[in-house]
């Protein structure tokens, strides 16, 4: 009886261990459960406070950077306006002397356009020519080529065919003198003048130095790649800071 009152004893213990064993487990169970689910609740939260603020800052940065970048847009088209309302100013006021002068060639309009010359290092060429191409004045005093192809040219063509609105050309170089190879953007007009008693019609040049717009534009810094060119209302590039690649048809720009 001794030895199976021992036994049953020690079976109790067992049972007693094993049910303790089993509660500890348990309860440690529902904790690892509730701690698991409370971080990884907590965790997909920061997630979508995370995304959520990084959404809302990048829109953000995003409205703000397209906000400077038209600030900076702005301020180079009035750099631009200003810039071209000099020059037709210019083209103006030699379109008046013109038209006051008797017969041209003129001394008197040659001092001007020398007078001008000289104190705008941004203008290169300032010339009339008759409708047939024919230089009938102009400065600096250089000698037309040979045969200079210019009732062919755009700012030649439009100023001819729309005499009465002012041509700003793409940059190109203007080769029609000897020795001279300048890139230039062409303002044209056509004018009316006076030759033996006579009207006759003819076309207002002013070469501007391509250097000149290209400052303008390249002192504007839009990220470590962006940049600005202009292109006229027919799409066609006047200037771009890559504009030989364009003309050689290395670089195509999508100005539609």
């Amino acid at each position: 009886m001794r030895g199976e009152e021992v036994k049953d004893k020690r079976m109790g213990f067992i049972k007693r261990y094993t049910a303790s064993m089993a509660n500890s487990f348990n309860v440690r169970s529902i904790q690892f459960i509730i701690g698991a689910s409370f971080m990884l609740l907590t965790t997909l939260s920061m997630l979508f406070v995370g995304s959520f603020l990084y959404n809302k800052f990048s829109q953000t940065a995003e409205r703000n950077a397209a906000s400077s970048t038209q600030q900076i847009i702005e301020q180079v088209n009035l750099n631009l306006e200003y810039y071209l309302k000099s020059m037709m100013e210019i083209s103006n006021h030699l379109e008046s002397n013109i038209i006051i002068n008797k017969d041209l060639p003129s001394t008197k309009l040659d001092d001007q356009m020398n007078i001008i010359l000289r104190t705008r290092e941004d203008i290169v060429t300032l010339a009339v020519l008759s409708d047939k191409g024919e230089m009938l004045t102009g400065v600096p005093l250089s000698k037309l080529k040979s045969n200079p192809v210019i009732t062919g040219q755009d700012w030649f063509v439009d100023a001819v065919k729309r005499p009465y609105n002012p041509f700003f050309s793409s940059a190109h170089v203007q080769n029609l003198f000897q020795g001279r190879y300048n890139w230039v953007v062409s303002l044209s007009r056509g004018v009316t003048y006076n030759t033996n008693g006579q009207k006759a019609y003819g076309v207002l040049l002013v070469d501007m130095n391509f250097r000149s717009i290209a400052r303008l534009c390249e002192s504007v810094k839009l990220g470590n790649r962006g940049y600005i060119y202009i292109a006229d209302p027919n799409g066609n590039i006047v200037y771009h800071p890559q504009q030989q690649l364009i003309y050689m048809g290395l670089k195509n720009e999508k100005n539609e």
